[in-house]
């Protein structure tokens, strides 16, 4: 007779009032930890290939079906989500599961304002130029301009200078390398002594000295003019004459947010829809648009400071990710090793990871290794590896979880035997929930 016969008799109601009899399952037996970790005693196994686990149970016992309740007590299965699945089976089920994708925010800024069920949208209709600070062309030349006009018809003009830059002129200083005199180009733009967030300039700090100039309102009117005065001298690749692209704006990625995770930088939408109608194809580091329902009525967010006010931050999507290949972590050297807070700074010009080096802020600096990871112009495999620094996604977790799961334990046929008979002795006296057996070998 069953194990499960022999367990007291109960009454369960379904939605409709029909009350049914049923078997008190919560009256039952668990192996002690030490009997399910004795190797002496068990027999294990790895590659399930039938997800049901009476055909499991029969790889075990045989046709012996009064075993099969050891299979679910040895391996701690207690319901379907906890049940085997073969390997191939499990990872094409991934996909159904988290079928979400994640943007990470372009240089590790934090949108903490963002909560679940905003709206998230990709836009065209940029207008944008982009030229290149030469390698050995940045420090050819001084006081050299370039004037830009932004959508609303503001015209600023920036020089270059070897040194002592004013600011409030338009001014700043070259660096020690194209890269760096990119960056110092950024920053003046995006002051408020430049355009101030009008025009975005997206660049790589660990490149050659690209620049890409946004205009961040959307629309023909940011087709504007750009002039100079020698800036081809520092150039490898020149300016245009004007900003291209601007176009009416429509979206073309949206998604509903599944969550914002503060820890990695990173929005995970509950999935993305592409609208396939716009042939259009987005800027480098689209700037996202977040809106909120209320009412009937989607209304456009951004971040506000204490008062209330905006602060005008633009946020800009990096990298993108499917979910299921979501960052859990960064290890050194591999899955065994140290994990490593995702602030950590890079140092020695990619050469290693500091040790106690961390910048939490919500504008982290170019070191930071959430921040070289989002870029898009970094490759992870070329720059992390060499950092000796392994990415574990949520994918190769659900992996080695379900490796965990496959690998199954079971007793040799007599003993299965002499352990269900003794339960079925036990269950015919007292006997209490819960009651703990331990098999000694």
């Amino acid at each position: 007779m069953s194990i499960l016969n022999k367990l007291p008799l109960t009454t369960f109601q379904l939605p409709s009032g029909e009350t049914i009899e049923s078997r008190n399952i919560l009256k039952t037996i668990v192996f002690s930890k030490e009997t399910k970790q004795n190797p002496n005693i068990l027999k294990k196994i790895f590659s399930v290939n039938t997800s049901k686990i009476e055909n499991v149970s029969y790889d075990f016992y045989s046709d012996n079906s009064a075993l099969y309740w050891l299979t679910m007590h040895l391996n701690d299965i207690d319901s379907f989500e906890n049940a085997p699945l073969p390997q191939s089976k499990f990872q094409s089920n991934l996909v159904k599961r988290f079928p979400g994708m994640v943007y990470y925010i372009y240089q590790a800024r934090n949108p903490k304002f963002i909560l679940p069920g905003d709206l998230i949208q990709l836009q065209t209709g940029a207008a944008n130029a982009t030229f290149t600070f030469g390698e050995t062309e940045f420090d050819d030349a001084v006081d050299v301009t370039l004037t830009l006009i932004d959508s609303n018809g503001i015209s600023k003009t920036y020089r270059i200078k070897a040194s002592g830059a004013i600011a409030s002129d338009g001014e700043f200083n070259r660096g020690t390398d194209a890269a760096t005199t990119a960056s110092n180009f950024k920053d003046i733009v995006e002051s408020s002594d430049g355009h101030n967030g009008s025009i975005s300039v997206l660049i790589n700090t660990r490149k050659d000295g690209v620049v890409l100039l946004v205009q961040e309102i959307l629309g023909t009117g940011g087709n504007t003019s750009v002039s100079q005065f020698n800036w081809n001298t520092i150039c490898s690749k020149n300016p245009p004459v004007s900003f291209s692209g601007g176009s009416d704006e429509d979206w073309k990625n949206a998604g509903i947010v599944k969550e914002y995770d503060e820890g990695f930088r990173r929005i995970v939408l509950e999935r993305e829809v592409i609208n396939e109608t716009n042939a259009v194809e987005l800027v480098r580091n689209p700037t996202i648009r977040i809106y909120r329902k209320t009412g009937d009525t989607w209304n456009e967010i951004s971040e506000v400071d204490d008062d209330g006010d905006s602060t005008g931050t633009i946020f800009k999507l990096g990298i993108k990710e499917n979910e299921i290949d979501k960052i859990l972590g960064f290890y050194k050297p591999n899955l065994n090793g140290e994990l490593l807070s995702p602030f950590r700074l890079i140092t020695g010009g990619g050469d290693s990871v500091s040790n106690d080096a961390r910048d939490f802020s919500d504008t982290p600096g170019p070191d930071v290794v959430l921040n070289v990871y989002s870029d898009t112009g970094n490759a992870f495999n070329s720059i992390f590896n060499n950092l000796g620094l392994y990415k574990h996604t949520l994918k190769n977790e659900e992996i080695r979880k379900n490796t965990q799961t496959n690998t199954l334990s079971f007793f040799e046929l007599g003993r299965a035997y002499e352990v269900t008979t003794f339960v079925n002795t036990l269950l015919g006296g007292s006997f209490k929930r819960g009651q703990s057996i331990n098999v000694n070998g």
